[in-house]
């Protein structure tokens, strides 16, 4: 299922916003980022660009409340009366961005050195949002009904069916796209990775067969929804067992990165570390 064009354009905005934020502190403070921590409070921005001064203390705070909103997530898809609060797929795509750009924005606020406890909280940080990619993309692999809702076996192959009966020749077309053998998680990023390069070349093939460009592209769309229902029916039981591998993983990483953001804080506050 397409996300809604509102939500495409939302999420080209806070995503162009989070490239342009991270490329401007990049470049701005390139030159400070690289020195040596002994050099650094004689660099002329030290008091603008430190974690304790105004720009670098005011990143951190601005990532850590995006990192507090990222929370929001977790009572949405387990609360009974936020069920009807927008599609649990919509709040995911905002999670796994306030989850980058808070965590880029943290780095930033570290001006790069970390040590001690907060090294952990650190570490902690940056394999939560590792691990997160990959959440959302053995997300991706269950299928699920327009209300979000995940489809069983049974309708995976009745909607393959419909498929392959819109499409010519669509059981070789299925067998000459498709993976002979599905492999580990490696193996399905590859394969994933290589029929969309496949696939451009299937539309300009349809087209210099006889097909107009309207028909190519209809078919081009059948084609990719059987592979991606046949892609589902294969991995379905793997992909569950992943995902529960996965939550034993990502969740101990995102415990300990909240208690030491926690104690780091308040510790901040206590020694008079305050923004403004």
């Amino acid at each position: 299922m397409k996300r809604p064009i509102w939500l495409r354009i939302l999420l080209w905005v806070l995503y162009s916003a989070t490239i342009a934020s991270g490329t401007w502190l990049a470049l701005r403070g390139w030159s400070y980022y690289m020195l040596p921590d002994e050099l650094r409070p004689r660099h002329p921005m030290h008091e603008l660009w430190r974690p304790a001064g105004f720009l670098g203390h005011g990143i951190g705070i601005l990532g850590t409340l995006l990192m507090i909103l990222m929370l929001l997530y977790i009572p949405r898809k387990r609360l009974d009366f936020m069920q009807s609060w927008g599609d649990i797929r919509h709040w995911l795509d905002i999670h796994i961005w306030l989850g980058i750009t808070g965590s880029m924005l943290v780095c930033f606020h570290t001006a790069f050195k970390v040590g001690g406890i907060v090294s952990i909280a650190f570490w902690s940080m940056v394999a939560v949002a590792l691990s997160g990619v990959l959440g959302r993309y053995l997300y991706l692999q269950i299928p699920r009904g327009i209300d979000g809702h995940e489809l069983n076996r049974q309708d995976l192959e009745r909607q393959l069916g419909e498929s392959l009966s819109a499409l010519p020749d669509g059981a070789a077309l299925l067998a000459r796209y498709s993976p002979q053998e599905e492999g580990g998680l490696f193996q399905w990023v590859i394969d994933d990775l290589k029929r969309l390069f496949k696939m451009r070349h299937f539309q300009s093939d349809l087209v210099r067969s006889g097909h107009d460009l309207a028909e190519a592209r209809r078919l081009l769309v059948i084609l990719r929804t059987a592979l991606r229902l046949r892609r589902r029916i294969r991995r379905l039981e793997q992909v569950r067992a992943l995902l529960h591998h996965w939550h034993v993983i990502h969740r101990p990483f995102a415990f300990v990165m909240y208690v030491i953001l926690v104690i780091h804080v308040v510790v901040a506050v206590l020694f008079g570390f305050t923004w403004i």
